[in-house]
């Protein structure tokens, strides 16, 4: 038996999925201001260092901001469907890559923003 929605409505399915769906928006919101927060930190710090982040460090910023975003998605999604390996799986495969993303880009802005900097960034 389906529903409106297309949801099999059978032991309270329909409002299963209707909740997970909630929740997911509410990830999303949260997701989309974690990403704010951090551009604002970025901007901050750049700031305290005397220096300006460029249109092409804003973009790697974007582009590292957007990758975290589509991990949590896809972990979020995979778990709320019942697919925890897949999480696990997407959480290792694109987490590493994200990883390694934050830490190529931060080396370049504190090289090219900073370039007094290299040694302190080092030890700290």
């Amino acid at each position: 038996m389906e529903g409106q929605s297309g949801v099999t409505a059978v032991g309270g399915g329909r409002l299963r999925h209707e909740m997970e769906g909630e929740r997911m928006v509410l990830v999303y919101f949260v997701l989309g201001a974690v990403a704010f927060w951090a551009a604002l930190w970025a901007q901050n710090w750049a700031k305290a260092r005397g220096g300006t982040l460029a249109w092409y460090h804003w973009l790697g910023v974007a582009v590292v901001a957007l990758w975290t975003l589509f991990l949590a998605a896809w972990v979020g999604t995979s778990l709320a469907e019942g697919y925890p390996k897949a999480a696990l799986v997407g959480l290792l495969v694109w987490g590493l890559i994200d990883v390694i993303l934050f830490v190529l880009l931060r080396l370049w802005v504190v090289r090219t923003v900073c370039p007094g900097a290299k040694g302190k960034e080092a030890k700290a």
